[in-house]
């Protein structure tokens, strides 16, 4: 992604420039509360879209990989609005969207149990393959995040406490990852 910014002025590299710049668009610009700054920030860096996209396709790749094909179904494309116009994206991401109902949970559970099982670190050489517990919920919560903003998803990682859920599932899989190698890093 580029940016491309039109200005009539010349920029002016001198940091002191810089700064007096910034004060005078602050002091025409004022926000009068959180909520003006808050509209105005970006929503994401570069950075935090590209980790976004390396978990969706993390998710995606991994259950492609389950066996017996028990994801083909739910991997193929269909065709959602998204960005302002239609393109294709994964079925399971589209149907889990919109109101949330007990299927709808249960075939994200599943989706989520399959992809917590198999989700590796990709730098070769490790002694052991595990992301720390700590890492592997942060990609979890980064893609239930964007699945919220780009699919419409509601799920919470609450949603997925109770018998079977993926909250005890991960949970002993981090009890025998840390009996197996006692540090995952």
């Amino acid at each position: 992604m580029s940016i491309i910014l039109y200005t009539t002025a010349t920029i002016n590299l001198n940091p002191e420039s810089l700064l007096e710049a910034i004060n005078k668009h602050e002091a025409i610009f004022a926000p009068t509360d959180d909520s003006r700054l808050a509209l105005a920030a970006l929503p994401h860096t570069q950075q935090h879209e590209y980790l976004i996209d390396a978990v969706t396709n993390d998710f995606l790749l991994c259950l492609a990989n389950v066996p017996n094909s028990k994801w083909t179904e739910a991997l193929k494309p269909v065709k959602f609005k998204t960005f302002g116009k239609k393109v294709r994206h994964p079925k399971i991401l589209v149907d889990i969207g919109g109101e949330k109902t007990p299927t709808k949970v249960m075939i994200a559970n599943k989706a989520l149990i399959d992809w917590m099982a198999s989700m590796k670190k990709k730098s070769p050489g490790s002694k052991c393959i595990w992301y720390q517990p700590s890492t592997q919920n942060q990609r979890l919560r980064t893609f239930l995040g964007s699945c919220n903003k780009r699919y419409g998803w509601t799920l919470e990682i609450g949603d997925f406490n109770f018998k079977g859920g993926l909250k005890g599932f991960v949970d002993k899989l981090y009890a025998k990852r840390f009996k197996e190698f006692a540090n995952v890093s």
